[in-house]
């Protein structure tokens, strides 16, 4: 069973973002917003395990570690599941309306033909 949930576990861990990425952001950003998300996987998986321990040397057990991550597993989880109720974080919803603006500029200025560099629209 714990190689189960183990392989499980990996398997989210390398396909799930980019689907997700796939999903949520326009093509032209894939790349980039892959990159970025693979950036803060690897720093987290190289640095966590040592923060984690010096944590539990500092307190003297591995009670507040588990703690810190039983609150951070619950950060990432209402992030997650908060635009499928309705509730959007401040930076998404100008994200979103800063792309959807730009999208209707880019949509006037070349009669529906959307330019390569996206990077005008931050």
């Amino acid at each position: 069973m714990g190689c189960g949930l183990f392989g499980l576990g990996v398997g989210n861990a390398t396909s799930l973002p980019g689907l997700i990425v796939q999903h949520e952001f326009p093509k032209q950003h894939f790349s980039r917003v892959v990159s970025l998300v693979v950036t803060v996987n690897q720093f987290s998986f190289a640095f966590g395990p040592t923060l984690l321990g010096q944590l539990q040397q500092a307190r003297g057990s591995y009670g507040t570690a588990l703690l810190v991550c039983l609150t951070m597993q619950a950060m990432a989880a209402i992030i997650v599941v908060s635009p499928v109720t309705g509730r959007r974080t401040k930076v998404a919803a100008l994200l979103t309306k800063r792309w959807r603006r730009y999208m209707a500029d880019a949509k006037k200025r070349s009669d529906g033909h959307i330019r390569q560099n996206a990077r005008t629209w931050c």
